[in-house]
């Protein structure tokens, strides 16, 4: 299946970029943190966000650069975040600094990795306090522990396959700096127009949102497979599932005419049902991988797949 380039469409992806980074460089806004409410960015914050996320993109701005000065690719990506490229020794440091993100995260645009935001981890003690490290921003913070419900299936895998359990996410607090428009504002979780931008597509309207905003994404994210989850779980499938699930990409491949059309003209309620069709689509591919995977696996996948569509990092299914 190819990825789905549609070069002529991009002026109206700037287009709405352009719109939301001038909201990003008012003095003072509310900034939905993707946590379920509202942050509020004071002007200090706000200066003080904006010099990290310009420091933070001419250094490092490249994989390349990336590279040279410390982080390492994960092997590890879902549609909806992109990579998270960790340094060891500042992740191993008990200090934070704005300029240097303990992850970087990078993510495919139309076949070219870009880094598209940032994120500051701290390992420390469930009753400290969280990192006082861009004023008044205590709400832009999240924690990860054992207890996670994604950490929690992670150990299940491992134990009924005999791998070793992951830890690395055990006791951190962390946040996310989009650098690239996101649904939700800067703080977002899951970016569910990130795989609109991979595809080359325009981004949907503020008003399409929710869970059929989240299902049409991880659609394009299956079609764009630029994604661990997604090549590792189609890989992990017997041949006659594969086929079965090249035949839904296909379907949700076709729609993409439909929904340029609909964005083009405006017309939000062709929009609305294109994305609806897409995903349907989606949905029938997570039944093929819940069929055919373990149960271990398959409730892995239920987990992470719950994040991606809520948009938080913290969802009633835990965390990807």
């Amino acid at each position: 299946m190819s990825k789905i380039f549609r070069p002529g469409s991009l002026s109206l992806q700037l287009a709405a970029a352009v719109v939301t980074l001038s909201v990003w460089s008012a003095p003072s806004a509310m900034a939905d943190g993707g946590y379920g409410g509202q942050i509020e960015v004071s002007a200090k914050a706000r200066a003080q966000l904006d010099a990290a996320r310009k420091e933070v993109i001419s250094k490092y701005g490249t994989p390349e650069k990336a590279r040279a000065a410390g982080w390492r690719r994960p092997n590890s990506s879902t549609p909806t975040m992109g990579e998270h490229w960790g340094n060891r020794d500042l992740l191993d440091s008990p200090d934070l600094d704005p300029s240097k993100p303990e992850v970087l995260m990078f993510a495919p645009l139309q076949g070219e990795l870009k880094l598209v935001g940032a994120s500051w981890i701290k390992r420390q003690p469930k009753e400290d306090p969280v990192p006082d490290l861009f004023d008044g921003m205590e709400a832009m913070w999240h924690r990860h522990d054992a207890e996670d419900p994604l950490n929690r299936a992670l150990a299940d895998v491992a134990r009924t396959e005999g791998g070793p359990r992951r830890t690395s996410a055990d006791g951190i607090v962390m946040n996310h700096l989009w650098f690239i428009p996101a649904q939700d504002g800067e703080f977002t979780g899951h970016n569910h127009w990130l795989p609109f931008m991979d595809a080359g597509l325009p981004i949907p309207p503020d008003s399409v949102k929710g869970e059929l905003l989240g299902q049409a994404a991880l659609a394009l994210g299956e079609v764009n497979g630029s994604a661990f989850i997604v090549t590792g779980t189609y890989d992990a499938l017997p041949k006659a599932a594969q086929e079965e699930v090249d035949e839904l990409r296909s379907e949700i491949e076709a729609l993409v005419p439909d929904y340029l059309a609909s964005h083009q003209a405006d017309d939000r309620s062709t929009m609305v049902a294109v994305l609806g069709e897409m995903g349907a689509f989606w949905t029938d591919i997570r039944a093929i991988h819940s069929r055919e995977l373990s149960p271990e696996r398959a409730k892995l996948l239920d987990v992470a797949y719950g994040n991606m569509l809520s948009g938080h990092e913290h969802s009633p299914g835990g965390h990807p």
